[in-house]
């Protein structure tokens, strides 16, 4: 998934991303990383958040903050090895929840 995003997308705890179709996902924003001069936003999509039992393992996306023309828009991460760096970033930050990327 690929989306656009605009600061007043933000409230305090979710993000709404916009599809290349145009159709909204709304996420729980669980974290911004810094790494190696770029930004990766950890989200939960909402859907998860209805339908998930918290004792169990709850799916997150990682996506890096991309800047086209003025505009921030968030992008999958692909690479394997990036993934697996700013996840364990991420769970070295969010302590004892358990969660695992996508």
């Amino acid at each position: 998934m690929k989306g656009k995003i605009a600061m007043d997308d933000y409230t305090k705890d979710f993000v709404t991303l916009l599809d290349e179709e145009g159709k909204e996902h709304s996420f729980e924003l669980l974290d911004i990383v810094e790494y190696e001069g770029e930004s990766f936003f950890a989200l939960l999509p909402k859907k998860n958040l209805q339908n998930s039992n918290f004792d169990g393992v709850c799916g997150y996306y990682i996506f890096k903050e991309i800047s086209n023309n003025n505009e921030q828009i968030l992008v999958e991460v692909e690479d394997p090895v990036t993934l697996e760096k700013i996840s364990d970033l991420l769970e070295k930050r969010l302590g004892d929840a358990e969660y695992e990327f996508s």
